[in-house]
């Protein structure tokens, strides 16, 4: 067969998939996307884009328009995107920070849409519809027994009721970033999995640094800055001030805490083989009893080493000593 055509099947096959199980569109959209970056390496810019929208097409004469419309704005947008910036032959660190920018961008706006067609009336909607499955998930827990068990605890139904709700709470105001995070996710699943194809198949392009030399840009710092700023700012009166820093927050968390696993990783590289072994036991036994301050203290280290460099890396590159 062909190299150019195992990408053209991969991708209405994905497609085919998305259409009958839905519930699997994560993982159907990060391999639509990988075939469409490895099309790229065999199809003019035309032609790809003549492939993605007989992708679209095919998904809605199968009946599935929001399917449709969740795969463009969350996974096509920012795949199409990178197979653009690779077509004219950019780095693999900036189609991917073009790629994930436009995934951000594609969802902002989409929401933004939403918002202005749905109005105060679409935001109750969705309240309504996280309440009512923290309603479910309660009547599913008494039936259950797992009711029971809590109050064998101490703990009465009320408090669970309670945290039931705070939960809601939360994951309607984190609802922007969830789906920030999903689409940035994605994201570098697609650019990724596509790198290790292109290396196997020995094609040009996608070249990725080891993972102990990935350094997080220091242009993201500000973005966490800002978002402190306005979690800071909004806190007291609890506005939209308060909740734009929130959001903003949560999506820098997951990229600074994997930076910030580089950096681990780095350290542990270069450590004694002696020492290594206890080193790694301390680390495991953190995670495991102290788990959320270990966490927050990587994505720290992520954070900081953006600005001060620790490895070196900069340097390095530009060939200072």
């Amino acid at each position: 067969m062909p190299a150019v055509l195992k990408p053209f099947f991969i991708t209405f096959a994905a497609c085919l998939a998305i259409h009958l199980w839905p519930a699997g569109l994560f993982f159907w959209a990060v391999i639509w996307g990988t075939a469409i970056l490895l099309a790229g390496a065999y199809m003019g810019m035309i032609q790809l884009l003549a492939l993605a929208g007989s992708n679209f097409l095919f998904l809605l004469l199968l009946g599935d328009s929001a399917l449709t419309l969740d795969l463009l704005v969350f996974y096509a947008i920012p795949a199409l995107v990178a197979a653009i910036l690779l077509k004219k032959q950019k780095t693999y660190y900036t189609i991917l920070g073009k790629a994930l920018l436009a995934a951000v961008m594609s969802v902002l706006i989409y929401m933004g849409i939403s918002y202005a067609y749905l109005g105060t009336e679409g935001i109750s909607q969705i309240k309504s519809g996280i309440d009512l499955a923290a309603e479910n998930s309660l009547a599913w827990a008494d039936q259950s027994g797992f009711m029971e068990r809590y109050e064998q605890r101490g703990i009465s139904r009320e408090e669970i009721k309670q945290a039931y709700t705070e939960l809601a709470h939360l994951l309607l105001v984190f609802t922007p970033a969830l789906l920030c995070i999903q689409a940035l996710l994605a994201t570098f699943l697609i650019l990724y999995s596509s790198s290790r194809m292109y290396r196997k198949k020995r094609l040009s392009g996608l070249e990725r640094k080891p993972f102990h030399e990935e350094i997080m840009p220091w242009q993201l710092t500000w973005v966490v800055i800002a978002g402190l700023a306005c979690w800071l700012l909004g806190r007291e009166q609890m506005n939209w001030l308060y909740y734009t820093g929130t959001n903003i927050l949560a999506i820098m968390f997951p990229i600074t805490f994997f930076f910030g696993c580089a950096v681990i990783v780095y350290w542990l590289q270069h450590l004694p083989a002696k020492r290594k072994t206890w080193v790694v036991t301390l680390v495991v036994l953190l995670g495991l009893f102290f788990s959320v301050p270990t966490i927050i203290f990587i994505g720290l280290t992520g954070l900081f080493d953006s600005l001060l460099d620790y490895r070196k890396v900069r340097r390095k590159k530009e060939g200072i000593q």
